[in-house]
């Protein structure tokens, strides 16, 4: 099975802020039955998010 990427814009104008947004990962904590693992979470990222955790750009 054959997977098909979709490029993806770098940055984007949030439709509730009117914010740029821009494309990064950030840790995100997953937990299940006492078992935790921290995995990268891609996405749209605010520069507010950013600023208050520089090491995840």
């Amino acid at each position: 099975m054959a997977i098909m990427e979709k490029e993806m814009a770098e940055t984007m104008v949030s439709p509730e802020t009117g914010e740029t947004l821009r494309r990064g990962v950030r840790p995100f904590l997953v937990s299940y039955k006492g078992k935790s693992i921290t995995v990268e979470l891609p996405g749209y990222l605010s520069g507010q998010w950013r600023r208050r955790h520089p090491c995840w750009t």
